[in-house]
C-alpha cells in the first residue's frame, strides 16, 4: 500500500494537474511564439511566416511585417511573460508582455487559430500608448485611438477613390481584408460600386480633408470596428460607413458604404 501511494505521489509530481484550459507550463503556443520571434530576429522570414495563419499571410506582406516588428521593438525580443491565457474551441490567446534585450517591456496580445493539426498566429496586437478610450472587457481588441480611426478612414477612402478613377476594383480588392476578399470577387465589387465610374467623380480631392466621425465608434461582438461619419467637402458632403476587422498586425477593411449629398 505504501509503495502504491509513493508511486502515485511520484506520478502527480511528474504530471501536475492543470486548470488553464488547455495550456501547459510551456504550452505549444508559447513555444510557437518563441520560435516566431527567434526566426524573425535572425531574418529567417520563411521560418517566421511558417508560424502564421493563412489569413495573416494573405493580409500582410512579409516586408510590412518586418517593418512593424522593427518599429515596435519586437526584433529585440528576449523573453515573454503571459499571465493571461485563454482557450476557446479552435482559438487561443496569450496576453502579457515581452521584455527586450535592452530592458524595454512591451505589452502584447497574440491570438492563435487552429489550422489542421497546428496552431498558427492569427494576429499580433500592441495596445496604443498614451491616453485611450476605455473599452468593453469582452472586446477582443481595444478601440483604436481617435487619430488611428481617422487614418483608417482616410486610407480606405483614398484606396476607393483610386479604384473609382481606374474604373476597376482590382487594386481595391487587394487592399481589403482577406475575409472580405474571400466573400467578394473583383467583379462583385465592380458590380457594387460601378455606378460611380462614369459620372466624373474624383474622390481624391478629399485626400487632405479630415473626416468627421459623427457616431460613437463601436466594436461588435464579432470583433468588427464600425466607423460612421462624413468628409466636409463642398458643395456636397461625402458620407461613409466603414467596417474593419483585425487581421495580422492591424485593422483591415471589411465593409464600405458611401453616399454623396
Amino acid at each position: 500500500m505504501k509503495k502504491y501511494l509513493l508511486a502515485l505521489l511520484v506520478l502527480v509530481a511528474l504530471f501536475p494537474l492543470s486548470a488553464e484550459g488547455g495550456f501547459s507550463l510551456k504550452s505549444q503556443v508559447v513555444q510557437i511564439t518563441d520560435s516566431f520571434f527567434a526566426a524573425a530576429q535572425e531574418g529567417n522570414w520563411e521560418e517566421a511566416t511558417s508560424h502564421l495563419s493563412e489569413d495573416f499571410k494573405a493580409s500582410t506582406e512579409t516586408s510590412e511585417l518586418e517593418d512593424y516588428l522593427s518599429k515596435e521593438g519586437f526584433l529585440d525580443f528576449k523573453e515573454g511573460q503571459w499571465p493571461s491565457r485563454s482557450a476557446s474551441g479552435g482559438q487561443k490567446a496569450l496576453s502579457g508582455s515581452i521584455t527586450t534585450h535592452s530592458g524595454r517591456v512591451i505589452p502584447l496580445t497574440i491570438n492563435f487559430i487552429k489550422e489542421g493539426n497546428d496552431w498558427k498566429i492569427y494576429s499580433l496586437e500592441k495596445p496604443s500608448s498614451g491616453l485611450t478610450e476605455t473599452t468593453d472587457e469582452t472586446q477582443s481588441h481595444p478601440l483604436p485611438s481617435g487619430a488611428e480611426q481617422m487614418e483608417l478612414v482616410r486610407e480606405a477612402m483614398h484606396q476607393f477613390a483610386l479604384a473609382v478613377n481606374d474604373q476597376s476594383m482590382a487594386q481595391f480588392h487587394s487592399y481589403i481584408s482577406h475575409v472580405w476578399q474571400q466573400q467578394f470577387t473583383i467583379e462583385d465589387l465592380d458590380n457594387s460600386y460601378g455606378s460611380l465610374y462614369n459620372i466624373g467623380l474624383d474622390l481624391t480631392v478629399i485626400d487632405n480633408m479630415e473626416p468627421l466621425i459623427t457616431t460613437v465608434p463601436t466594436i461588435t461582438e464579432e470583433g468588427v470596428l464600425v466607423l460612421t461619419g462624413h468628409f466636409p467637402s463642398q458643395p456636397n458632403k461625402v458620407y461613409f460607413t466603414q467596417k474593419f476587422f483585425y487581421e495580422g498586425i492591424g485593422w483591415k477593411l471589411l465593409g464600405f458604404n458611401i453616399s454623396i449629398k
